[in-house]
């Protein structure tokens, strides 16, 4: 899996989701269905770049707690 795939992804409409199972965080995409690696995942949100943020829906308000992930260009225009 690479970064640009998962970018891809997210430009194109499809909606990163994130919940916590076990302890750990799970990230997929839904349809088609793709397990996405937590390291990559965390990867992206550190990126300087940031090319994913936050939709909003965080659980509790914690930050990196949301359920959705969305690409920041789809942000900037929702804003």
């Amino acid at each position: 899996m690479k970064p640009d795939h998962v970018i891809a992804r997210i430009r194109a409409g499809d909606e990163l989701h994130m919940q916590f199972t076990d302890g750990r965080r799970v990230w997929w995409f839904e349809q088609p269905h793709q397990i996405i690696p937590d390291k990559l995942a965390m990867k992206l949100l550190a990126a300087s770049d940031c090319p994913i943020v936050e939709a909003g829906d965080s659980l509790f308000g914690l930050p990196l707690n949301s359920q959705t992930f969305l690409s920041s260009e789809e942000a900037a225009t929702d804003a």
